[in-house]
């Protein structure tokens, strides 16, 4: 049975419900982001859309409004600039992805970095290995277009924009809203009064473990000495099984603290309730990026669907 102990940042610490990973593994990035612009309405309504709360898998109020298709709304337009870039006559073949891989169970599916027992029991503070046989073909090939041509350059300038009256970006709203909200529920839930007096017994019960730089909080595991000690790389998409038993068990204990202070628990109803507040709050402008979202991925599917290579 899968217990709960908080989700981890991609690329810093081991942060419960840490902010969510977009990728952007190509020549060019997709989203513009948008500063958080929250509104405040005092007689509106308590959502009544929310989903059935899940500890495990750090399940939000506000996952329902991210955009599911980050990764292939960036594989749909380079499929598109690789057409036109080669009627210039130059290369750009963008390889196969499998649309439908598996991240991994180190990932819930709006790309949260999950964290508790039995992950922590498998594989320490790496990530669980992701079940995708094309991200070797497509790393290779985002690699080789980082450094490009004047001619490859003079294409990529002409190409995106045509790509992108094909499919248009999502607007910065709908691309960004809810990822900044949430960045700021997660952020104001560490100063809860209980997720701070939690935090406190966590760091007692971690205090044997002998950590030289054992931080006062979860939000800043594993430590800077356990990510040197243990080479981790927080953001690793291809993820492992071979892990030092040493990092397990500190791993292993780190999750058991996370439980057993309450500091899991209080930290998930901590951002839970500010999402749901957001949510309240940001109702109308939330529905409206809702319905471009979906339109957007049904837009994203008929262009891989049209244009992606053979396996």
């Amino acid at each position: 049975m899968k217990t709960a102990t908080a989700p981890m940042p991609p690329t810093a610490h081991a942060l419960p419900g840490g902010r969510l990973r977009r990728v952007w593994p190509a020549a060019v990035a997709l989203v513009a982001t948008a500063a958080v612009v929250t509104g405040c309405t005092a007689t509106a309504a308590e959502p009544t859309n929310l989903p059935e709360k899940n500890i495990a898998e750090w399940v939000t109020p506000l996952d329902q409004y991210i955009p599911q298709n980050a990764s292939n709304a960036n594989y749909a337009e380079q499929l598109l600039v690789g057409k036109c870039i080669e009627k210039a006559g130059l290369s750009w073949a963008v390889p196969w992805r499998d649309i439908h891989a598996d991240n991994g169970p180190s990932w819930n599916s709006v790309e949260r970095r999950l964290f508790n027992s039995d992950l922590a029991a498998k594989y320490g503070y790496h990530n669980g290995p992701a079940v995708d046989e094309s991200l070797p073909a497509w790393q290779a090939f985002v690699a080789s277009k980082q450094s490009m041509s004047s001619a490859e350059e003079a294409a990529i300038g002409k190409c995106v924009p045509e790509a992108r009256k094909t499919l248009p970006l999502l607007s910065p709203t709908a691309a960004q809203k809810a990822l900044d909200l949430i960045q700021v529920s997660y952020d104001a839930a560490f100063q809860d009064d209980d997720v701070v007096a939690a935090a406190s017994k966590w760091r007692t019960c971690m205090e044997p473990q002998g950590i030289a730089d054992l931080p006062d909080s979860p939000r800043k595991m594993p430590s800077d000495s356990l990510v040197s000690r243990f080479s981790l790389d927080l953001g690793d998409r291809v993820g492992t099984t071979s892990v030092d038993p040493k990092e397990v068990a500190i791993a292993t204990a780190d999750a058991a603290c996370r439980d057993s202070s309450g500091f899991a628990k209080a930290l998930y109803d901590a951002e839970w309730d500010r999402d749901v507040a957001a949510l309240r709050d940001n109702a109308d402008e939330l529905a409206r990026a809702e319905k471009e979202i979906k339109a957007n991925e049904t837009a994203v599917l008929d262009v891989i669907s049209s244009n992606a290579p053979a396996k």
